[in-house]
């Protein structure tokens, strides 16, 4: 969150305090280096200080899922920050799962809007957010971290990681292994760092590698395709007879709707599944941005009730959001939007 106000809310449990407490202490450490103002509060037994006219402010609702009751939080935040004029903008219910079918979020925004009332409403464009995952914060100078990384197979690597890549502090996904299996647990960060500036060289090397994957691709499916797929759906003048001596560009220059089309039901699969294994820094970009769509979900208030956005709207960062929107765009047009049509 790049808003001048933190709250960071701890909510009261009976299960691993400890982690809340340790959580809370590393994000204002992240937020206070950036010149950012923290406020810590304990709910229920504190209350938030009047913020109006202090600036933008970003709410963390540090949590175990079961301690989140929607109704409850809503109403105290409402009560304490939006009655009260603050400039709320964001607000992170930070457990684990909060977005997941059964998770706090989507029923905290719910019972948020019905908190307004005929002269105090919610701020259009507020945005709440939570991961559908298990989530914990890492912190590499912490010795309660360091205790709990005992529990991760992989704890000593992704420290290291973060000390190569400058990761001081960050969000990672707890993977663990079932019940009783003996199989070990794992942590992993949620996404790639994105470091100042990286983005336009990110979006062109992703593009070259998308260009010459679907050349690869294409001179070994075109004969069938064009045979298979293609020829069955034209008139006999239009069909393509020697489909060997067709480049990708001559099929999606003449055919750009049937190009489209190639590329969503036959490559777009192929290369998901190949770009997961190419050793390439795109590429493990790609993929981790990626998963990080699929990992977190963020509302936003339209005036009326929370909707969907995408990531990328809820992004500050302005290499991860234009890296997000990217990949986002991406995805959401199978590939279609990605620049395909020189000659290969």
């Amino acid at each position: 969150m790049r808003c001048q106000v933190i709250v960071l809310i701890n909510l009261s449990t009976l299960d691993s305090k400890q982690e809340l407490d340790e959580n809370r202490i590393s994000l204002k450490r992240k937020y206070e280096a950036r010149g950012q103002k923290c406020i810590e509060v304990d709910l229920p037994s504190g209350s938030i200080p009047n913020l109006k006219a202090l600036g933008s402010v970003g709410v963390y609702v540090l949590s175990h899922t079961k301690d989140v009751k929607p109704a409850a939080l809503a109403a105290t935040l409402f009560d304490q920050l939006i009655a009260v004029g603050a400039d709320v903008r964001k607000i992170n219910i930070a457990c684990c799962k909060a977005s997941a079918d059964q998770g706090p979020m989507k029923p905290f925004c719910t019972e948020l809007v019905k908190c307004q009332t005929d002269t105090l409403k919610l701020p259009n464009n507020l945005m709440v957010c939570g991961f559908n995952i298990n989530v914990t914060t890492f912190d590499s100078r912490s010795p309660f971290m360091d205790l709990e990384g005992k529990k991760f197979e992989n704890y000593q690597a992704l420290k290291e990681q973060a000390q190569q890549h400058d990761r001081d502090i960050a969000t990672v996904k707890q993977a663990w292994a079932p019940s009783g299996s003996g199989q070990p647990n794992y942590l992993y960060f949620v996404h790639e760092k994105m470091g100042r500036g990286q983005t336009p060289a990110f979006i062109e090397e992703a593009e070259k590698l998308f260009r010459e994957q679907l050349a690869a691709e294409w001179s070994k499916d075109r004969v069938d395709y064009i045979n298979t797929k293609f020829n069955p759906n034209q008139k006999a003048s239009k069909k393509i007879l020697d489909p060997a001596n067709w480049s990708w560009s001559d099929f999606a220059g003449t055919h750009p709707k049937d190009g489209d089309l190639y590329i969503k039901k036959v490559f777009w699969p192929k290369f998901l599944t190949c770009i997961r294994g190419v050793n390439h820094r795109s590429a493990a970009m790609w993929v981790s941005l990626d998963g990080y769509i699929r990992m977190k979900t963020v509302m936003k208030f339209n005036g009326k009730n929370f909707t969907p956005v995408a990531l990328s709207e809820y992004a500050e960062n302005e290499d991860m959001k234009q890296a997000l929107s990217f990949v986002e765009g991406a995805g959401n047009k199978s590939g279609t939007n990605l620049r395909f049509t020189p000659d290969l």
